[in-house]
């Protein structure tokens, strides 16, 4: 058993298309941000703005025939971009996958304790998701 990400398969294939040749993929997540960067909610508006102006900005030369990207050269990043709250909506999703499939073969539970389960993590999720899913909304 092995486990990968696009990122490195794309690399591998890249690189190495003879052992590329050699992988099965057998399940694709959904896209997944790559390490949003997060602030607390109570930072002043100014301290966020230069700190999301700082990361936008980043790698991103104004005379690009002069400068080099800074992050082309860290694992091929092309940059970072705004976001919201709603770019965490796939990690909430496989989460909840997760918390199901767990819930579905615990041998412990019974029918009921299972629907039971069920019930509240689909409940608890599905108020995510919609919380989510305003912040892509904004």
């Amino acid at each position: 058993m092995a486990t990968n990400n696009t990122e490195e398969l794309d690399r591998l294939k890249k690189e190495s298309p003879e052992q590329f040749s050699k992988v099965r993929v057998i399940w694709s997540s959904p896209l997944i941000p790559n390490d949003p960067l997060l602030y607390r909610k109570d930072l002043p508006a100014a301290a966020k703005a230069r700190i999301e102006d700082f990361f936008v900005t980043y790698g991103k030369p104004k005379n690009p025939a002069s400068q080099p990207d800074v992050l082309q050269k860290i694992l091929d990043l092309s940059g970072f971009q705004h976001s919201t709250d709603a770019q965490l909506k796939p990690i909430a999703d496989l989460t909840m996958f997760g918390l199901l499939r767990n819930n579905m073969y615990d041998s412990k539970l019974s029918t009921v304790q299972k629907q039971k389960a069920f019930e509240d993590i689909t409940a608890r999720f599905g108020k995510l998701s919609m919380a989510l899913e305003m912040a892509r909304i904004r």
